[in-house]
């Protein structure tokens, strides 16, 4: 949510109308920090259970 608004607010500010430039830099940068670490979680859960599940057990 927070990368998508940082987005938002960043096309927002580009023109200068409106302040706020950094703090949409800042948003995007902290979604970015906590969004891609879970991303990278999730898959290796994936795989590690498909992995789990085609390694037959004795």
């Amino acid at each position: 949510m927070a990368v998508i608004l940082g987005h938002i607010a960043l096309r927002e500010t580009r023109d200068g109308a409106r302040s706020g430039h950094g703090m949409a830099v800042a948003g995007l940068v902290l979604g970015y920090v906590f969004v891609a670490p879970m991303i990278a979680f999730t898959v290796m859960v994936f795989f590690g259970s498909v992995v789990g599940a085609a390694t037959p057990t004795p």
